[in-house]
C-alpha cells in the first residue's frame, strides 16, 4: 500500500509537469491515437512478467488519480469499439525504445487498484523489439496502456481499424 501511495504521490507531481496527449480518431472504426511516456513502470517483483512491461503501475496510478495521470510510467485511452476485431498498429516514434500493449475491460475502482487479488480482463501485445506492436483489438476491450519495457522518453502512434495494414 506504501508503494502505491508513493507511485501515485510521484506519478502527480510528474503529470504536472509532463504533458500527454490523445488525439481522437477519424468516424467510423478507425482510431489514431498519439503519446508520450517519461519512464519505464517499476516491476511488482522479481516474479513480474520479464517479458513486458507492468502496465499495472500505470492502471493503479490512473484510477487513482481519477484518470488524470497520463504519460508518466504509462498512457492509457479509452479503445473505439468499433474497432474491436480490426487489425491495430503501435509504433514507436522514438527511436530504440521498446513499447507494449495491454488491452483492458475496464480499470476497476479505487477499492480495487489497492486490492492485489483484483485482476481486470487483458489482453497484452508485448514483443521484445523497438518496432512496436500489430495484431487484432481484442473483442470486449474498452480501454489500453501503452507502456515501456526498455528505453525512456517514448512518444509513440497507435492506430487501429480503417487503413491499417
Amino acid at each position: 500500500m506504501k508503494k502505491i501511495i508513493s507511485l501515485v504521490a510521484v506519478g502527480l507531481v510528474a503529470a504536472a509537469i509532463i504533458p500527454g496527449a490523445a488525439v481522437a480518431g477519424k468516424k467510423g472504426a478507425h482510431q489514431h491515437v498519439e503519446g508520450h511516456i517519461a519512464m519505464q513502470a517499476p516491476p511488482a517483483d522479481a516474479t513480474d512478467n520479464p517479458n513486458g512491461c507492468y502496465s499495472g503501475v500505470h492502471r493503479r496510478l490512473a484510477v487513482a488519480s481519477q484518470m488524470q495521470i497520463n504519460g508518466v510510467v504509462g498512457f492509457h485511452f479509452e479503445i473505439d469499439t468499433k474497432t474491436a476485431n480490426k487489425k491495430f498498429k503501435l509504433a514507436p516514434v522514438t527511436p530504440g525504445v521498446d513499447i507494449d500493449i495491454t488491452f483492458y475491460d475496464g480499470f476497476g475502482t479505487a477499492d480495487q487498484a489497492t486490492d492485489p487479488a483484483y485482476a481486470p480482463a487483458t489482453v497484452g501485445f508485448e514483443e521484445r523489439n523497438t518496432e512496436g506492436e500489430a495484431g487484432k483489438v481484442p473483442p470486449g476491450m474498452n480501454m489500453a496502456i501503452v507502456c515501456m519495457k526498455a528505453g525512456q522518453n517514448a512518444d509513440f502512434s497507435y492506430a487501429a481499424g480503417a487503413g491499417v495494414k
